[in-house]
């Protein structure tokens, strides 16, 4: 998006419920839109976020399409990103999440 020329808009002073307190627990999230789980509620507030939030477009960089759990009053562009690992330090963060939920 940056490198096509959009202002990025940031959420955070249109958060509602679930998603504001998000922003409070992980204060370095900032011009994104935190999709922290997909529960009902936190489906509505996501959508009423991104529909309080002054923006021409909303892109998607979810696992889920959220287009078919959600009704928002924008565009929604979805988009798909690689990333390639430098190291082995994300795997072994992972397997030592794995062994703690594990015990």
């Amino acid at each position: 998006a940056r490198r096509n020329g959009a202002s990025i808009v940031d959420a955070e002073r249109h958060a509602v419920g679930s998603i504001r307190a998000v922003y409070r627990t992980y204060p370095h999230l900032k011009k994104i839109l935190p999709a922290m789980g997909y529960g009902r509620r936190q489906i509505r507030e996501l959508a009423a976020t991104i529909n309080r939030t002054p923006c021409d477009i909303v892109i998607d960089a979810t696992p889920v399409n959220l287009s078919k759990i959600m009704k928002i009053n924008k565009p929604l562009l979805e988009v798909e990103y690689q990333f390639a690992e430098r190291g082995s330090s994300l795997r072994r963060a992972l397997e030592q999440f794995e062994k703690r939920l594990l015990k």
